[in-house]
Formats: structure tokens, C-alpha cells, sequence
């Protein structure tokens, strides 16, 4: 160890023997530029990524705007992939699924829809898309319909969730939910003129293509119960209609095995309430009164809202002789549904053996308006296909049995067509 001793106060210099640190100027000013620029040239480099990267998926977004207005399906499909890769946004998802539907690539473009959140951009377009693909593609009704149901508690107001509910209850024979929801699309302005043509056929209500799209959703849906018993409910009464429209032997024979077919297939003494409707209604169409007792007899409390159950009750109290009791019967149906023009004619019949020839008269004068409008709209190939004229009579008698809401919404919708046809393109 080296030391100095200052021998004039008595005290000793102790050194560590480490030469001292030069300091060259400018070293630590040059080092902190450097710093600095390569911190901006970071950045710079960041930022203009980040732009070339937004500007990239807005000229994309602008895009797939102006293909899916072109309806350039493939090419679309191409921007919005792009889309995808460099930006998992929904509003992209959407336009994928849209460009996959519309060239009928159907599971792909419902897995694209289910990219898209419900609650933001383009979430209810995409699952309406969905609801669309499920229902008429894979065949999966109670699906839809239950995805129909979640869109309407959003927003009652959109059209094809409304829409779509309307058809199946229609499809499914479930009268009191389709009066209802009828109506309320007429309050929501999204109704269309087929619902008014559901609701004038309810009392027995078909369609040409039943039997073929129900057994499609018997067939996608094996272990549904009920859409198997609506597919057999179907099959009854497209035979029973051929054979009313052609009598033949062949087509007699035919609705009869068919019809003992259903019946051998159910418990006729536990009959749900969709297979005892139709039971009644053969039963009154076989005129077997002691039938149409017994299987009165079955029918649950929660059919009391349904005005055709209310129109086998005063058929089979007509019959028996209890004409203020059918009138009762017939005038509640009326009540609920005032299009039921049969419970009407009906009605009228049990007045005049009752005694009330005026009343009579007056219901046979309205039910007669709606017979001869049934004849015409049993030979539209489809309900789609009603023309104006058929429509307007179809106002003027609903106006004449009093349901004056069903009577403004033909009207309006009847407004609405034609201000379209006329409207310069």
C-alpha cells in the first residue's frame, strides 16, 4: 500500500493506487443523439406501418362496399379474406359470410356470421343471415326460431325475424301464436299481404308444399317429436285435399290409408293437441258426432284461446241440438278470430234453427263474401301469389266481419305496392 505522510500536521494522504478517469467532451452528448434517433426511427417506422396498415383496411372496407352493391360475389370474397388477415373485424366477417352465401357455400358463410358479435357492427345482419341459412338450408326450424325470438326481444321491429316466426307457426298449425304475431308485425309495419291470407285460412289451414318441407325438417331433425308429428299432420291433410279436389277412387283410397296410418301411429286416447285437431276436424268432415264427443272431451284448457277448437264446439252442439250453445260456441270463435268465416256460416245456421232468422241472415250475407274469397285463393299456387284485387276484397270482408285492424293493414300494405310500382327507377 503507497502513502504519503505530511509530517507538518501529523496526517496521512491515503491513495488507491487507480489512475484518474479522463473525461473527453462530447463522448455522452453523442451517445444520447444516437439514442434519440434511433427512438424516432422506431417510431417513424411504427407510425408509418400503423398508416400503411389503416389505410390498407379502409381501401379494403371501401371495397367490399362497392363489390357486395355489384353484387361481385367472388371478387368479394377475395377483398374481404384479405380483410380478415389483416384485421379480425366484424364488419369484414360479415362481408365474408355474405360473398359465401350468395355462392351458396353455406356452412362456410355461417361460420363467418359467427364471427360477428350480436352487439356490434353488423351483428344483426349476420344473425339474420344465420337465422336464414338454418331455416331454409339446413332445415333446422326450431333452431331458427329460436334465434327469431332472441332478435325480436332486441328489437321487435326487424322484418324477418317476424317473418319467419309467422311461417312456422302457419307451418306448425299453432293458431294462437300466429293471430298474435300477425298482428303485432301489422303494429310494427313488417307485415306482409301472405300473413292476411294465413290468418283468413286458418280454420283449416294448408300448404301445397307442407308435406315436402316438413318431412325435410323430420329428416334433418330426428329426435324432434313434434316436427315429426307436424310432418305427419302435413301428409293427412295433402291427402285428404287431393282427394276433396279429385274424388277418385284411387285418390280415396289413397287419403284413406294414409289417414289410418296417422291414427294407428298415435295414442287416441292421450292424443296431443296437434293430433287432436286434426281428429276433430275428420270427425266433423265424417259428420260422426259420437267421435267428435269423445275427443271434445280431451281437449286441454290451453285451447281456449284457439277459435277452430271453439268452432268444433258449436259443430257438435249444433248437432246434438244445443243451438244456443253452438251460438255461443261460434261467437266466441268470432270474438277471437272475426275472420273465421265457416265458424261464421256456421253460426248462421244455427241462428235460423234457433229462431233469429234477421241475424241469420245478416252472418250468411258476410259469411258468403268469404266463401267465395276462399275459392279464389285456393287456387293461387302460393300465397306470395295474391294479386291487388284479391287482396281488396279480402279488406272489404274483414271491414265486414269487424276486424278493422286486418282491414287497414291489407289497405296499407296494398299502398305501399303500388306506390313502388309507380316510383321511377
Amino acid at each position: 500500500m503507497a502513502g504519503n505522510s505530511d509530517s507538518s500536521n501529523g496526517t496521512v494522504a491515503v491513495t488507491t493506487g487507480t489512475p484518474p478517469i479522463e473525461v473527453v467532451p462530447g463522448v455522452n452528448t453523442r451517445r444520447r443523439w444516437w439514442l434519440i434517433g434511433v427512438v424516432l426511427a422506431g417510431l417513424v417506422i411504427g407510425v408509418g406501418g400503423w398508416w400503411f396498415r389503416a389505410a390498407r383496411i379502409a381501401r379494403l372496407s371501401s371495397e367490399c362496399i362497392a363489390l357486395a352493391s355489384r353484387e361481385d360475389w367472388p371478387r368479394l370474397e377475395i377483398a374481404a379474406r384479405q380483410w380478415t388477415r389483416w384485421q379480425s373485424a366484424p364488419v369484414a366477417w360479415y362481408w365474408l359470410g355474405m360473398s359465401l352465401k350468395s355462392q351458396r357455400q353455406f356452412p362456410e358463410a355461417k361460420q363467418a356470421f359467427l364471427k360477428v358479435p350480436l352487439a356490434g357492427p353488423r351483428g344483426v345482419d349476420a344473425a339474420i343471415e344465420r337465422l336464414e341459412i338454418t331455416y331454409h338450408v339446413e332445415h333446422r326450424p326450431l333452431e331458427a326460431i329460436e334465434l327469431a325470438k332472441a332478435l325480436l326481444d332486441r328489437d321487435p321491429k326487424l322484418a324477418s325475424p317476424r317473418r319467419h316466426l309467422i311461417l312456422f307457426c302457419a307451418m306448425t298449425f299453432q293458431r294462437v301464436e300466429l293471430i298474435r304475431q300477425v298482428r303485432l308485425a301489422i303494429d310494427q309495419h313488417v307485415d306482409l299481404p301472405e300473413h292476411y291470407i294465413y290468418l283468413f285460412l286458418l280454420e283449416d289451414l294448408s300448404f301445397r308444399d307442407g308435406q315436402e318441407v316438413t318431412a325435410r325438417w323430420a329428416e334433418a331433425n330426428p329426435d324432434s317429436l313434434f316436427l315429426r308429428r307436424v310432418q305427419a299432420l302435413h301428409r293427412v291433410r295433402a291427402a285428404r285435399d287431393e282427394a276433396r279436389l279429385s274424388p277418385t277412387p284411387e285418390l280415396t283410397a289413397v287419403f284413406l290409408r294414409v289417414r289410418q296410418e296417422f291414427a294407428d301411429a298415435i295414442d287416441l286416447t292421450r292424443p296431443d293437441p296437434l293430433e287432436l285437431d286434426l281428429l276433430l276436424l275428420l270427425a266433423m268432415g265424417d259428420n260422426d258426432q259420437a267421435a267428435a264427443g269423445k275427443l271434445l272431451a280431451l281437449v286441454p284448457e290451453s285451447a281456449v284461446d284457439d277459435p277452430v277448437f271453439w268452432r268444433y264446439r258449436g259443430w257438435y252442439s249444433t248437432q246434438a241440438g244445443d243451438f244456443a250453445g253452438a251460438i255461443q260456441s261460434y261467437r266466441e270463435a268470432l270474438r277471437i278470430h272475426p275472420l273465421a268465416w265457416q265458424s261464421r256460416s256456421e253460426m248462421s245456421t244455427a241462428l235460423r234453427l234457433a229462431g233469429d232468422v234477421q241475424e241469420a241472415g245478416k252472418e250468411q250475407t258476410i259469411a258468403g263474401l268469404g266463401s267465395d274469397l276462399h275459392v279464389d285463393l285456393r287456387r293461387l299456387s302460393h300465397a306470395k301469389s295474391a294479386s291487388a284485387q284479391l287482396l281488396a276484397r279480402l279488406a272489404k270482408f274483414a271491414k265486414e266481419a269487424g276486424d278493422f285492424k286486418i282491414a287497414n293493414g291489407i289497405l296499407r300494405r296494398r299502398q305501399i305496392a303500388e306506390s313502388s310500382s309507380t316510383t321511377p327507377q
